[in-house]
Protein backbone atom coordinates (compact mmCIF):
# COMPACT_ATOMS: atom_id res chain seq x y z
CA UNK A 1 0.00 0.00 0.00
CA UNK A 2 2.87 2.34 0.85
CA UNK A 3 4.42 1.81 -2.61
CA UNK A 4 1.11 2.68 -4.27
CA UNK A 5 0.85 5.91 -2.27
CA UNK A 6 4.42 6.79 -3.20
CA UNK A 7 3.76 6.15 -6.88
CA UNK A 8 0.64 8.36 -6.80
CA UNK A 9 2.56 11.09 -4.97
CA UNK A 10 5.38 10.98 -7.52
CA UNK A 11 2.96 11.12 -10.44
CA UNK A 12 1.10 14.14 -9.08
CA UNK A 13 4.31 15.88 -8.00
CA UNK A 14 5.92 15.81 -11.45
CA UNK A 15 2.61 16.63 -13.09
CA UNK A 16 2.49 19.81 -11.00
CA UNK A 17 6.18 20.71 -10.94
CA UNK A 18 7.48 19.43 -14.24
CA UNK A 19 10.08 16.80 -15.00
CA UNK A 20 13.33 16.56 -13.05
CA UNK A 21 16.49 17.94 -14.74
CA UNK A 22 18.11 15.72 -17.34
CA UNK A 23 21.48 16.01 -15.61
CA UNK A 24 23.13 17.55 -12.60
CA UNK A 25 26.71 18.79 -12.88
CA UNK A 26 27.90 18.27 -9.33
CA UNK A 27 31.39 19.72 -9.50
CA UNK A 28 30.41 23.18 -10.73
CA UNK A 29 30.30 25.74 -7.94
CA UNK A 30 28.30 28.97 -7.92
CA UNK A 31 27.56 31.60 -5.38
CA UNK A 32 24.19 33.27 -5.84
CA UNK A 33 24.36 37.01 -5.42
CA UNK A 34 21.27 38.95 -4.40
CA UNK A 35 20.16 41.86 -6.54
CA UNK A 36 21.32 45.28 -5.40
CA UNK A 37 18.52 47.22 -3.71
CA UNK A 38 17.08 50.18 -5.54
CA UNK A 39 18.39 53.52 -4.31
CA UNK A 40 15.18 55.23 -3.29
CA UNK A 41 16.78 58.15 -1.49
CA UNK A 42 20.05 60.03 -1.24
CA UNK A 43 21.41 58.03 1.68
CA UNK A 44 24.38 55.78 0.85
CA UNK A 45 23.80 52.06 0.62
CA UNK A 46 26.32 49.41 1.57
CA UNK A 47 25.64 46.88 -1.19
CA UNK A 48 28.98 45.13 -1.46
CA UNK A 49 31.05 45.43 1.69
CA UNK A 50 29.41 42.59 3.62
CA UNK A 51 30.58 39.17 2.40
CA UNK A 52 27.82 37.29 0.62
CA UNK A 53 26.77 34.20 2.55
CA UNK A 54 25.06 31.54 0.45
CA UNK A 55 21.93 30.05 1.96
CA UNK A 56 23.10 26.54 1.08
CA UNK A 57 26.82 26.06 1.77
CA UNK A 58 26.94 22.68 0.03
CA UNK A 59 28.94 22.81 -3.18
CA UNK A 60 30.04 26.40 -2.55
CA UNK A 61 33.68 27.27 -1.96
CA UNK A 62 33.84 29.18 1.34
CA UNK A 63 37.25 30.58 0.37
CA UNK A 64 35.88 32.62 -2.53
CA UNK A 65 33.57 35.62 -2.12
CA UNK A 66 31.93 38.02 -4.51
CA UNK A 67 32.78 41.47 -3.12
CA UNK A 68 31.05 43.60 -5.68
CA UNK A 69 31.27 45.11 -9.09
CA UNK A 70 29.52 47.99 -10.77
CA UNK A 71 27.91 45.82 -13.42
CA UNK A 72 25.33 43.09 -12.91
CA UNK A 73 26.24 41.05 -9.82
CA UNK A 74 27.82 37.78 -10.91
CA UNK A 75 28.33 34.37 -9.39
CA UNK A 76 31.65 32.65 -8.93
CA UNK A 77 32.69 31.20 -12.29
CA UNK A 78 32.33 27.43 -12.72
CA UNK A 79 35.39 25.25 -12.25
CA UNK A 80 34.96 23.60 -15.65
CA UNK A 81 35.64 25.76 -18.75
CA UNK A 82 32.52 27.26 -20.29
CA UNK A 83 34.12 28.54 -23.48
CA UNK A 84 36.28 26.23 -25.60
CA UNK A 85 37.11 26.12 -29.30
CA UNK A 86 34.85 23.07 -29.61
CA UNK A 87 31.91 24.86 -27.99
CA UNK A 88 32.24 27.72 -30.46
CA UNK A 89 32.70 25.42 -33.46
CA UNK A 90 29.48 23.58 -32.63
CA UNK A 91 27.68 26.92 -32.95
CA UNK A 92 29.38 27.64 -36.26
CA UNK A 93 31.44 30.34 -34.59
CA UNK A 94 35.06 31.02 -33.74
CA UNK A 95 36.46 31.60 -30.31
CA UNK A 96 36.93 35.25 -29.43
CA UNK A 97 40.25 35.62 -27.65
CA UNK A 98 41.07 38.56 -25.37
CA UNK A 99 43.70 41.23 -25.16
CA UNK A 100 44.45 40.52 -21.50
CA UNK A 101 46.60 42.45 -19.06
CA UNK A 102 47.53 41.07 -15.65
CA UNK A 103 48.33 43.72 -13.06
CA UNK A 104 50.32 41.85 -10.42
CA UNK A 105 50.70 43.39 -6.98
CA UNK A 106 54.31 42.98 -5.85
CA UNK A 107 54.06 45.06 -2.69
CA UNK A 108 55.90 44.24 0.51
CA UNK A 109 52.89 42.68 2.23
CA UNK A 110 53.36 39.63 0.00
CA UNK A 111 56.40 38.66 2.06
CA UNK A 112 56.92 38.03 5.77
CA UNK A 113 57.84 40.87 8.09
CA UNK A 114 58.49 41.21 11.80
CA UNK A 115 54.84 42.01 12.42
CA UNK A 116 52.99 39.97 9.81
CA UNK A 117 53.02 36.80 7.75
CA UNK A 118 53.23 37.50 4.02
CA UNK A 119 50.30 36.64 1.77
CA UNK A 120 52.35 35.02 -1.01
CA UNK A 121 55.86 33.99 -0.09
CA UNK A 122 55.99 30.19 0.38
CA UNK A 123 59.34 30.33 2.17
CA UNK A 124 61.73 33.21 2.59
CA UNK A 125 65.47 33.73 2.59
CA UNK A 126 66.25 37.29 3.59
CA UNK A 127 63.98 39.47 1.45
CA UNK A 128 63.59 36.87 -1.33
CA UNK A 129 60.86 34.27 -1.61
CA UNK A 130 62.02 30.68 -2.01
CA UNK A 131 59.79 28.63 -4.30
CA UNK A 132 57.24 29.95 -6.76
CA UNK A 133 54.76 32.52 -5.44
CA UNK A 134 51.15 31.74 -6.28
CA UNK A 135 50.89 34.96 -8.29
CA UNK A 136 53.50 33.55 -10.67
CA UNK A 137 51.73 30.19 -10.88
CA UNK A 138 48.43 31.97 -11.56
CA UNK A 139 49.70 33.89 -14.59
CA UNK A 140 51.43 30.77 -15.92
CA UNK A 141 48.24 28.73 -15.49
CA UNK A 142 46.19 31.22 -17.48
CA UNK A 143 48.88 31.51 -20.17
CA UNK A 144 48.86 27.72 -20.64
CA UNK A 145 45.06 27.71 -20.85
CA UNK A 146 45.07 30.46 -23.47
CA UNK A 147 47.80 28.76 -25.50
CA UNK A 148 45.79 25.52 -25.58
CA UNK A 149 42.68 27.39 -26.68
CA UNK A 150 44.66 29.24 -29.34
CA UNK A 151 46.12 26.01 -30.70
CA UNK A 152 42.73 24.27 -30.65
CA UNK A 153 41.08 27.10 -32.55
CA UNK A 154 43.68 26.89 -35.36
CA UNK A 155 43.03 30.52 -36.21
CA UNK A 156 46.02 32.84 -35.97
CA UNK A 157 43.73 35.88 -36.05
CA UNK A 158 42.00 34.68 -32.87
CA UNK A 159 45.04 34.19 -30.67
CA UNK A 160 44.99 35.82 -27.27
CA UNK A 161 47.37 38.64 -26.41
CA UNK A 162 48.94 38.62 -22.97
CA UNK A 163 50.56 41.44 -21.04
CA UNK A 164 51.93 41.48 -17.49
CA UNK A 165 52.53 44.55 -15.35
CA UNK A 166 54.12 44.37 -11.91
CA UNK A 167 53.43 47.16 -9.46
CA UNK A 168 54.23 48.29 -5.96
CA UNK A 169 55.64 51.80 -5.41
CA UNK A 170 55.77 52.11 -9.21
CA UNK A 171 54.76 49.96 -12.18
CA UNK A 172 56.85 47.99 -14.66
CA UNK A 173 55.83 46.34 -17.93
CA UNK A 174 57.03 42.73 -17.75
CA UNK A 175 55.43 41.56 -21.02
CA UNK A 176 53.43 43.55 -23.58
CA UNK A 177 50.81 42.11 -25.94
CA UNK A 178 52.53 38.83 -26.75
CA UNK A 179 50.49 36.32 -28.72
CA UNK A 180 49.86 33.11 -26.81
CA UNK A 181 49.74 31.09 -30.05
CA UNK A 182 52.14 28.43 -31.27
CA UNK A 183 55.28 30.55 -30.85
CA UNK A 184 54.50 31.58 -27.28
CA UNK A 185 57.23 30.54 -24.82
CA UNK A 186 56.05 29.34 -21.41
CA UNK A 187 59.72 29.02 -20.23
CA UNK A 188 60.31 32.68 -21.09
CA UNK A 189 57.22 33.75 -19.15
CA UNK A 190 58.32 31.52 -16.25
CA UNK A 191 61.59 33.44 -16.02
CA UNK A 192 59.92 36.84 -16.41
CA UNK A 193 57.51 36.10 -13.56
CA UNK A 194 60.39 35.65 -11.12
CA UNK A 195 59.91 39.31 -10.15
CA UNK A 196 57.19 37.96 -7.81
CA UNK A 197 59.95 36.45 -5.64
CA UNK A 198 61.21 39.87 -4.53
CA UNK A 199 58.20 41.86 -3.34
CA UNK A 200 58.57 45.22 -1.66
CA UNK A 201 56.96 48.64 -1.46
CA UNK A 202 53.46 50.10 -1.42
CA UNK A 203 50.37 49.32 -3.50
CA UNK A 204 49.91 52.07 -6.05
CA UNK A 205 46.97 51.01 -8.20
CA UNK A 206 47.11 54.19 -10.28
CA UNK A 207 50.64 53.46 -11.53
CA UNK A 208 49.45 50.03 -12.71
CA UNK A 209 46.33 51.46 -14.36
CA UNK A 210 48.39 54.10 -16.17
CA UNK A 211 50.76 51.43 -17.48
CA UNK A 212 47.80 49.32 -18.69
CA UNK A 213 46.36 52.36 -20.44
CA UNK A 214 49.67 52.90 -22.27
CA UNK A 215 49.80 49.24 -23.37
CA UNK A 216 46.28 49.34 -24.81
CA UNK A 217 46.95 52.71 -26.47
CA UNK A 218 49.77 51.08 -28.44
CA UNK A 219 47.49 48.42 -29.92
CA UNK A 220 47.29 48.15 -33.70
CA UNK A 221 43.93 48.22 -35.46
CA UNK A 222 43.89 44.42 -35.80
CA UNK A 223 44.61 44.04 -32.10
CA UNK A 224 41.92 46.56 -31.14
CA UNK A 225 39.17 44.18 -32.24
CA UNK A 226 39.86 41.89 -29.28
CA UNK A 227 38.05 42.30 -25.97
CA UNK A 228 40.29 44.30 -23.66
CA UNK A 229 40.39 42.87 -20.15
CA UNK A 230 42.39 43.86 -17.06
CA UNK A 231 42.74 41.46 -14.13
CA UNK A 232 44.19 43.16 -11.09
CA UNK A 233 45.68 40.66 -8.62
CA UNK A 234 46.27 42.36 -5.27
CA UNK A 235 46.62 41.33 -1.65
CA UNK A 236 45.32 44.64 -0.36
CA UNK A 237 43.87 48.06 -0.89
CA UNK A 238 45.43 50.96 -2.82
CA UNK A 239 47.98 53.35 -1.41
CA UNK A 240 46.68 56.10 -3.71
CA UNK A 241 43.89 58.46 -2.72
CA UNK A 242 40.55 56.77 -3.42
CA UNK A 243 39.34 59.46 -5.81
CA UNK A 244 42.52 59.15 -7.88
CA UNK A 245 42.06 55.38 -8.07
CA UNK A 246 38.41 55.78 -9.09
CA UNK A 247 39.18 58.37 -11.77
CA UNK A 248 41.98 56.27 -13.27
CA UNK A 249 39.86 53.12 -13.37
CA UNK A 250 36.87 55.02 -14.77
CA UNK A 251 38.89 56.28 -17.73
CA UNK A 252 39.77 52.67 -18.59
CA UNK A 253 36.25 51.38 -18.19
CA UNK A 254 34.79 54.29 -20.17
CA UNK A 255 37.04 53.14 -23.03
CA UNK A 256 35.30 49.75 -23.00
CA UNK A 257 37.98 47.91 -21.02
CA UNK A 258 36.65 45.25 -18.66
CA UNK A 259 38.09 45.61 -15.17
CA UNK A 260 38.21 42.59 -12.85
CA UNK A 261 39.70 42.81 -9.36
CA UNK A 262 40.81 39.74 -7.41
CA UNK A 263 41.89 40.33 -3.82
CA UNK A 264 43.80 37.41 -2.28
CA UNK A 265 44.44 36.98 1.44
CA UNK A 266 45.51 34.39 3.98
CA UNK A 267 42.22 33.48 5.64
CA UNK A 268 41.07 37.09 5.99
CA UNK A 269 37.59 38.11 4.80
CA UNK A 270 36.88 41.52 3.30
CA UNK A 271 36.19 43.21 6.63
CA UNK A 272 39.39 41.87 8.21
CA UNK A 273 41.51 42.82 5.19
CA UNK A 274 39.99 46.31 5.22
CA UNK A 275 40.68 46.68 8.95
CA UNK A 276 44.34 45.76 8.41
CA UNK A 277 44.56 48.41 5.71
CA UNK A 278 42.85 51.03 7.88
CA UNK A 279 45.46 50.58 10.61
CA UNK A 280 48.23 51.66 8.22
CA UNK A 281 46.62 54.62 6.46
CA UNK A 282 46.27 58.29 7.31
CA UNK A 283 43.39 58.94 4.90
CA UNK A 284 40.41 60.97 6.03
CA UNK A 285 37.47 59.17 7.63
CA UNK A 286 35.37 59.67 4.50
CA UNK A 287 38.13 58.18 2.33
CA UNK A 288 38.49 55.22 4.68
CA UNK A 289 34.75 54.65 4.59
CA UNK A 290 34.84 54.54 0.80
CA UNK A 291 37.71 52.08 0.62
CA UNK A 292 36.24 49.85 3.32
CA UNK A 293 32.64 50.07 2.15
CA UNK A 294 31.27 51.48 5.40
CA UNK A 295 27.78 52.84 4.74
CA UNK A 296 28.27 52.72 0.98
CA UNK A 297 29.67 50.53 -1.79
CA UNK A 298 33.40 49.89 -1.47
CA UNK A 299 36.04 51.45 -3.70
CA UNK A 300 36.98 47.99 -4.99
CA UNK A 301 33.41 47.47 -6.12
CA UNK A 302 33.17 50.93 -7.66
CA UNK A 303 36.26 50.47 -9.87
CA UNK A 304 35.42 46.91 -11.00
CA UNK A 305 33.08 45.22 -13.42
CA UNK A 306 33.52 42.14 -11.25
CA UNK A 307 35.33 41.80 -7.93
CA UNK A 308 36.26 38.69 -5.95
CA UNK A 309 38.08 37.85 -2.74
CA UNK A 310 40.07 34.61 -2.43
CA UNK A 311 40.80 33.76 1.20
CA UNK A 312 43.07 30.82 0.38
CA UNK A 313 45.85 32.09 -1.88
CA UNK A 314 46.65 28.53 -2.99
CA UNK A 315 43.33 28.49 -4.86
CA UNK A 316 44.19 31.60 -6.87
CA UNK A 317 45.31 29.79 -10.09
CA UNK A 318 42.07 27.80 -10.42
CA UNK A 319 39.82 30.72 -9.52
CA UNK A 320 41.51 33.14 -11.91
CA UNK A 321 41.58 30.59 -14.74
CA UNK A 322 37.82 30.22 -14.30
CA UNK A 323 37.36 33.99 -14.23
CA UNK A 324 39.32 34.38 -17.47
CA UNK A 325 37.28 31.68 -19.16
CA UNK A 326 33.97 33.19 -18.07
CA UNK A 327 34.65 36.88 -18.54
CA UNK A 328 37.44 37.18 -21.14
CA UNK A 329 36.52 34.54 -23.73
CA UNK A 330 33.55 34.25 -26.04
CA UNK A 331 32.28 32.95 -29.38
CA UNK A 332 31.67 35.17 -32.38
Amino acid sequence: MTSIKWALFTMFFFAACGQPPAYVERDVKYIDVPEKPELGDDSPKNNNATPIKPSDPKGVDPDVEVIGGSGTPASIPPVKPVITAEVCQKQGLKISAPNLIFLVDNSGSNKNSINAVGTDCPQQSGSTCVGDPVRKLTVLSVAKDLQKIDLDSADAASTSLLSVVSYAGSANTVMSQVSTGSTFSIPTLTTLMDFAKTPGGSTYYVSAFDRAKAIFAGSSSSVSARQKVIINLSDGFPSNKPQDVFNSAKSLRDAGIKMITVIYTKDADFAAAAANWEATTDFSEAEQDWVMGRGRSSLISDISDEAFLVKNVEKLPDVVSSIVNKYALGCK
